[in-house]
């Protein structure tokens, strides 16, 4: 074994504070819409589970934020409400207004860098266990909402989106879990003390 080799595992840059305020109804998806595992996942929720949170708050947006090719762009736009950013300098700055964010992955492997960065803006996450195992530190209604089925998925963002104190708790706990274990300070702990 080579000593001499050292491994910084995945990190994620917190936001400095937790955003005081929040657009209701603002449902946010990140992803490179490039690949087949964010199609499916942003088309499952617009199909799926969106009616169901729209039925019960009939003005939420849905925001698809990450490269997007123009022939899919296209054909998101279609639906009404929901707004496709496309590349956008800032991921942070996109999403830390929502009122939650969502990863109803389908298909995945790995850390899902998604999940993480909404957490890193103290957005809740609702996610499918598909992708939270790549995650331990992850607990159901406490630092995010795990759901697979399509009916569980919507009740749990439509509390969310009607229930600020369940919303700002989960966000709360996700952004400290974030910040102790998967923040770049944590990451790089004792990379300046490594023997030249």
């Amino acid at each position: 074994m080579n000593k001499s080799i050292y491994v910084y595992a995945n990190g994620i840059r917190c936001l400095p504070s937790i955003p005081s305020e929040y657009k209701k109804n603002k449902i946010v998806f990140i992803g490179n819409m490039r690949t087949l595992q964010n199609q499916d996942a942003a088309e499952f929720f617009i199909y799926e589970i969106l009616p169901a949170v729209k039925k019960e708050i009939p003005k939420t947006e849905f925001h698809i934020i990450g490269v997007v090719p123009s022939t899919y762009m296209k054909k998101m736009l279609c639906f009404e409400n929901v707004v496709v950013s496309g590349f956008v300098n800032s991921v942070e700055d996109e999403i830390k207004n929502a009122a939650v964010s969502v990863a109803p992955l389908r298909i995945a492997a790995g850390i899902q860098n998604k999940v993480l960065i909404s957490m890193a803006c103290a957005v809740p996450v609702v996610l499918t266990s598909l992708i939270s195992a790549g995650i331990p530190e992850l607990e159901s209604s406490k630092n995010c909402i795990i759901a697979d089925k399509k009916n569980d998925f919507a009740s749990a963002v439509v509390s969310i989106m009607k229930n600020e104190n369940i919303r700002n708790n989960i966000g709360k706990a996700g952004y400290e879990m974030v910040l102790s274990e998967y923040s770049w300070d944590k990451k790089l702990q004792g990379y300046e003390e490594l023997p030249a």
